[in-house]
């Protein structure tokens, strides 16, 4: 890519590491142009690009329901449902709601923590509230008008 080197180098490293990977239907939409970006995620081959999981294939039906329960046209919801979108917002129910998990867990076994478990659990929310910040911010939420915020 012939713009921002440091990102792509480091996305192909933490991807080296299994850090950082994406799902099969954002690859799908990659492929599909015919640009320098199309031949980058073809080039990077399945391993990049996951199939979706049992976990992921449950929020799927979780948000298909959603979006179909909403008054939204029924070209919206079709349309969203088609591309990677509709994958990328059941990804992140799939994130935010493990997280509500871990957030149980620690309820259960605050007290004897004091302070100390208060502050962690602290961290914990703000680093969950600075990523759905940062995904409202660039337009991950937004769905069923076709536009991002970056559009």
């Amino acid at each position: 890519m012939d713009f921002c080197h440091a990102f792509w180098d480091w996305l192909l490293r933490e991807n080296a590491t299994n850090t950082v990977l994406s799902i099969e239907k954002v690859g799908d939409e990659l492929e599909a142009g015919e640009d320098d970006l199309a031949a980058w995620a073809e080039a990077r081959g399945p391993e990049f690009f996951l199939k979706p999981t049992a976990a992921m294939a449950k929020s799927l039906v979780v948000v298909s329901e959603w979006a179909q329960n909403q008054e939204y046209e029924a070209v919206a919801v079709s349309r969203f449902l088609e591309g990677a979108d509709y994958y990328l917002v059941a990804l992140l129910f799939v994130i935010f709601d493990l997280e509500a998990v871990f957030l149980y867990a620690w309820a259960v076994s605050a007290r004897p923590g004091g302070w100390a478990a208060l502050g962690s659990v602290a961290v914990f929310v703000g680093v969950l509230l600075a990523g759905l910040g940062y995904l409202w911010g660039v337009g991950a939420l937004d769905w069923g008008t076709g536009t991002t915020s970056d559009e």
